[in-house]
């Protein structure tokens, strides 16, 4: 058996039992449309939405980057795991235990006990830091929890706990316990002395457990309860801890998000929590450095609407004016909300209520609105110069617009208010539009891709022929194969998909070397090994979704005629074929290909006279 395939019956129980469609709904945000259901492809940018889900083929497929699978493939590309432990997160969410793993997953095994040994010490530092909250060392950590307004069922609800004075207490309660401290240095937990041993990482600090999106303990993040420095603390990057890729309480806010159709991006962790507190359960934050595109993508696949609410000193503005645009390359829009004074969300929150805040929502800016706002204050005292400069921030902006009644009536109020004339402003951003587009189609043809799926070679359109003319009388390659052969070869695979029953009639008729095309070739091989249900390779899954997304429905009943006919059609073709390789041969006097080519011309049509195709009769 084939080593891409998991010898597991198990493994197709996982798959039965899990629904597609509820699981990438909790990384994106689909609609429906007809049968199937839609959205932002989470592995590609873009703007509209060209990633599939078929809830009864149980498969996705975007038709803009080829990206597809089924539910394994897709965990796999996005929690960048391995198959084995795809199939285990799947079985565990649809409540199916597993026998252990084989030998054959040693490395995956490897890498997984000590990922697990991570999250196992990180999971004991949470237990002594919440511990030692409510115990008498922490009387002060929760005073100050207190005195900033969080109730003890807030304070439970994202486990916030205490890190005591003391130098060595998570590295000796590990050592204690009988874990290894290398572990706890490696899960970001400890440092290592110069002289040797370890000593703790966070100390006298209140602790923010941070989880991943999916509810497990990664990192913890520290604000200093005395004057130790720096005042706020995280984890450093570890292999179960990425900075740039995990946002502090989305795996509670997820369900807010989906609900009210909107996210709130804030900057501290107490002003997810307090928003939280108020019922603005749709709130995240970074984790303390600037926010990456990757956090971005991650909140625009939930919803379109995000709302930056930074503080509004001049750290504040750099920081919603860098989001702005990491959100914008990022292919979404933002608002931006304005709280009044120097007041950040928390602080906010306490004074007015959620009422207060909700309205300031309602009233955000336009992230475009807020660009040419910050421009205008920051130049008015420039004159005539500072005008330029409002132009020049704001003309790149008005060109990424792609409504045209959004750009002309932005165009319109910002020339009207800049006291330019209308033309001026809109030829600026046509100006900038044509080069950008020009730039865009330079870097597209110096990166295409010539290998994908729609990029074959297609008939000459002066020769009157509907083939590519194949001149070395050897196999096809993949930009020669002709249109309706691929397609005939396409009805055959799809068809044997969902009918493993014609599979072994098919067999007698049909090897591997009649299909010129690469991509069914493989997956016929593939069907005559196997299940495709229980392949772990992502490429094969891919094209197994694509072939069934491009080439529609199989009605079962209709199988057999439908590959009846494919089978008849690609035999047809391969006749075609030969017969042009025969008269090229013998225009050129290549013996070797001409006697080669006669031979399987011959042969081939001794098969069909013996199937009764030569009569019109059925091919199976």
């Amino acid at each position: 058996m084939s080593k891409g395939f998991i010898e597991d019956d198990l493994t197709r129980e996982v798959r039965m039992r899990t629904d597609i469609v509820s699981l990438i709904s909790e990384y994106v945000r689909l609609r429906k449309t007809g049968k199937n259901y839609v959205g932002l492809c989470p592995f590609h940018e873009e703007k509209t939405g060209s990633f599939t889900v078929d809830p009864d083929k149980q498969l996705f497929y975007c038709f803009g980057c080829g990206a597809g699978g089924n539910a394994f493939t897709f965990l796999m590309k996005r929690e960048g795991l391995s198959f084995p432990e795809a199939l285990e997160k799947l079985a565990q969410r649809a409540g199916i235990v597993l026998p252990p793993r084989s030998s054959r997953f040693a490395g995956d095994e490897s890498r997984k006990k000590e990922n697990k040994r991570l999250l196992d010490a990180l999971e004991f530092a949470q237990s002594k830091f919440r511990e030692m909250l409510y115990a008498s060392r922490g009387k002060e950590a929760l005073k100050y929890l207190e005195t900033r307004g969080l109730s003890r069922e807030t304070i439970d609800k994202f486990g916030l706990g205490f890190a005591p004075n003391d130098w060595e207490f998570i590295a000796a309660s590990a050592k204690r316990s009988g874990f290894n401290q290398a572990d706890f240095f490696k899960a970001g937990l400890l440092l290592e002395r110069h002289g040797g041993g370890y000593y703790d990482r966070f100390r006298n600090r209140v602790t923010f457990p941070i989880y991943d999106s999916g509810g497990t303990l990664i990192g913890f993040g520290g604000r200093a309860i005395g004057d130790e420095t720096p005042k706020y603390l995280n984890s450093p990057e570890t292999p179960v801890f990425r900075k740039g890729r995990e946002l502090y309480a989305l795996n509670l806010a997820k369900a807010g998000i989906r609900q009210k159709d909107r996210v709130c991006v804030v900057e501290g962790y107490l002003d997810v929590i307090m928003s939280f507190q108020h019922g603005i359960d749709y709130t995240v934050a970074g984790m303390g450095t600037a926010l990456s595109k990757e956090q971005a993508r991650a909140l625009l696949l939930l919803t379109g609407h995000v709302y930056l609410v930074y503080d509004r000193d001049d750290a504040g503005r750099r920081a919603t004016r860098r989001s702005i645009d990491v959100f914008r390359e990022a292919g979404g829009r933002t608002r931006v909300v304005s709280l009044p004074g120097s007041k950040d969300p928390d602080a906010f929150l306490r004074a007015e209520g959620s009422g207060a805040y909700e309205k300031l929502l309602d009233e955000a800016l336009p992230d475009i609105q807020f660009i040419y706002d910050e421009a205008r204050r920051e130049n008015a005292h420039l004159g005539l110069e500072g005008k330029i400069r409002v132009m020049e921030a704001i003309v790149p902006v008005l060109a990424s617009l792609s409504s045209d009644f959004e750009r002309s009536a932005y165009i319109e109020e910002f020339a009207r208010d800049l006291s330019v004339p209308r033309d001026s402003l809109d030829k600026d951003v046509e100006t900038y539009r044509r080069k950008s587009e020009q730039a865009r189609k330079y870097k597209e043809a110096q990166n295409r891709d010539t290998t994908g799926y729609d990029n074959q070679r297609q008939p000459d359109p002066a020769s009157g022929s509907k083939r590519v003319e194949n001149t070395g009388g050897k196999k096809p390659t993949d930009s020669e194969v002709s249109v309706v052969r691929r397609k005939a070869e396409e009805g055959v695979i799809r068809c044997l998909i969902e009918n493993r029953e014609l599979l072994e009639k098919t067999m007698g008729i049909l090897g591997e070397q009649d299909f010129s095309d690469p991509v069914c070739r493989e997956l016929f091989k593939v069907l005559r090994e196997g299940s495709l249900d229980t392949v772990a390779d992502e490429r094969i899954q891919a094209q197994v979704a694509e072939l069934c997304v491009r080439f529609g429905d199989v009605p079962h009943d209709s199988a057999p005629k439908i590959l009846d006919d494919c089978i008849r059609s690609m035999r047809r073709e391969r006749l075609e074929e030969l017969r042009e390789t025969i008269a090229l041969a013998e225009r050129t006097k290549d013996q070797a290909t001409l006697t080669q080519a006669i031979m399987d011309y011959q042969r081939l049509l001794k098969q069909l006279k013996s199937t009764g195709d030569a009569s019109g009769g059925s091919a199976l």
